[in-house]
């Protein structure tokens, strides 16, 4: 609703009360991070996994969790968490991840759907894409590691401040093979003079969230009436749910 300030506010002093309280310190991370504060904000964020309802389990690997060592000649493993959102938005963090402390070898384990686009992407000396394994309490390979680190923890351990965004601008694309071949299915037809929007109007109806941030398209109308007058754009629903 906007009120960012006040909950921020609120939950600082939910956490003088009950400084341990999880789920206090997870809400106060998101409220500190859309407020611009990412000192505080992804400190409190790794409290995620000591809030008993957060849907992603914490693995327990035979490797000891990096935070902030010196990766020069070392191996980590780092694996995607949460949904395919937030791995395509941090995952540019493995990259910077060997830049600032390697050279390293990198293991970055994805979820299945992602791994042929990002490993394309990705394709660089010591770092390798691999689909995620079935038993999360497991490596996705038989390999051994010095350090692993789930995909949404670097922020923290490099300090990731506001400056320091974007990440990696323009990193994710796709082969010209790739537009030939799927580009007629996905995009609407290029015309000159004229801007392509991709809408995407729900998320994975399995999210425990989904009802919060996903809606029918049909509600979307009142959205979408301008463009068909605006002769400079053209639209197409490219959820997945919707293309199935």
């Amino acid at each position: 609703m906007g009120f960012i300030d006040a909950a921020a506010a609120s939950l600082t002093v939910a956490l003088k009360l009950a400084p341990g309280n999880a789920l206090a310190r997870w809400n106060h991370s998101l409220s500190c991070l859309a407020r611009g504060d990412y000192a505080q904000g992804w400190a409190d964020y790794e409290w995620r996994w000591v809030w008993d309802q957060f849907p992603e389990p914490r693995r327990m690997l035979g490797a000891p969790q990096w935070r902030g060592e010196d990766l020069v000649g070392k191996r980590i493993y780092v694996w995607g968490e949460q949904g395919f959102g937030d791995i395509l938005q941090f995952t540019p963090l493995a990259q910077i991840l060997a830049d600032r402390h390697g050279p390293a070898e990198i293991v970055l384990e994805l979820s299945s759907p992602l791994v042929r686009l990002l490993s394309a992407v990705l394709d660089r000396p010591g770092m390798r894409v691999i689909s995620r394994t079935d038993n999360p309490h497991r490596f996705g390979v038989d390999e051994g590691f010095d350090y692993h680190i789930p995909l949404l923890s670097p922020p923290h351990f490099l300090s990731l401040r506001v400056p320091d965004l974007p990440l990696l601008p323009g990193w994710l694309k796709i082969s010209a093979e790739e537009v030939v071949a799927r580009g007629a299915t996905l995009l609407p037809r290029a015309e000159p003079g004229k801007r392509r929007i991709g809408v995407v109007w729900a998320g994975r109806p399995q999210h425990s969230e989904d009802a919060h941030r996903s809606m029918p398209l049909a509600l979307m109308g009142p959205c979408w009436t301008p463009f068909p007058t605006r002769s400079g754009y053209r639209c197409r629903s490219v959820t997945e749910r919707a293309m199935r």
